[in-house]
């Protein structure tokens, strides 16, 4: 059961912050359009390279990134990730509040992403279920596309209802699926189907491209894969951000973050980068968080310290 099986990670989770830092903080963001701040989850230095925003399923929080380590597992890697509560659809919106809490979905991500500071930055999207009707509005839009480095859908609702990108521009796709996903009747085919329209969007007969889109199916896992297998979800969320290599999972699309020069994650997995966004070099020491300890960005002659 998918509550079970969150509730006991919750509980693993917790008992490990109480014996290291904490990565994790809550903050109130106020949201264009949103009647009320809107609750989010950041990890990660403010001035990292590279952006990751996690949208929750129905009846779902912010905090199951932080149960399954997602949120962790970015920070440690000089990442900055965001998980806001969606209103409509987060485990306190389908309670009793449900009522006052409307939103308008379509336009929900790129209100969020100018809240954040990210309106014109690439940013990688990880959407679970309904979090999908929240995404892919943005993901596939013409306007906004291009900002979307990468995009991982966990049995990802689709919207289609309105215009797509170019096939050519849509951003390296990744989509998880568990074999026992029987969340919809049609589940299976809704994943085939979502396959087929990241691979190859609406033409018929195009030829795949495996480093463009990807169709995973966890052997045993039900339609809350990344809460049923966190550790696979994580290994392969750090291979589509960061192009680490796992010799378990086999991920072949890798980010497209554009305004990233380089990036260095060791094999040992310690958080330490060196990456350049539009002239500016941010580097984190070894087993540290990029951006915090003193760390410098240098634009030309000028540094500047990064908070």
């Amino acid at each position: 059961d998918g509550g079970e099986a969150e509730a006991e990670l919750g509980r693993r989770y917790a008992a490990s912050q109480q014996a290291r830092k904490r990565l994790v903080e809550e903050e109130a963001l106020r949201v264009q359009g949103e009647r009320r701040a809107v609750r989010v989850l950041v990890a990660g230095p403010p001035a990292a390279a590279r952006r990751v925003l996690l949208l929750h399923g129905y009846g779902s929080k912010p905090e199951t990134w932080a149960i399954v380590g997602a949120l962790d597992r970015l920070a440690e890697r000089g990442v900055r990730a965001v998980a806001p509560e969606l209103p409509e659809i987060s485990e306190r919106a389908v309670g009793a509040e449900a009522a006052a809490e409307t939103s308008d979905r379509r336009t929900f991500v790129a209100r969020l992403l100018e809240a954040l500071g990210w309106g014109d930055r690439k940013v990688a999207i990880v959407a679970a279920s309904a979090g999908g009707s929240f995404a892919t509005p943005y993901v596939l839009a013409p306007a906004t596309h291009r900002n979307v480095s990468c995009y991982l859908s966990l049995a990802a609702q689709l919207d289609r209802s309105g215009d797509v990108a170019p096939r050519k521009s849509r951003p390296p796709t990744l989509l998880v699926w568990g074999a026992l996903d029987n969340a919809f009747p049609s589940e299976c085919l809704a994943a085939q189907q979502q396959y087929r329209f990241f691979a190859f969007g609406d033409v018929r007969n195009a030829r795949e491209d495996p480093r463009r889109s990807q169709w995973v199916v966890l052997p045993g896992a039900p339609h809350a894969v990344h809460v049923a297998s966190p550790e696979r979800f994580c290994s392969m969320l750090l291979q589509l951000v960061l192009g680490t290599k796992s010799e378990r999972e086999k991920v072949t699309v890798t980010a497209e973050w554009g305004d990233v020069v380089a990036t260095v994650v060791p094999a040992g997995g310690e958080a330490e980068s060196r990456s350049a966004v539009r002239g500016t070099v941010v580097a984190s020491p070894a087993g540290g968080e990029a951006g915090s300890g003193g760390s410098v960005a240098q634009r030309g002659t000028k540094r500047e310290r990064v908070s």
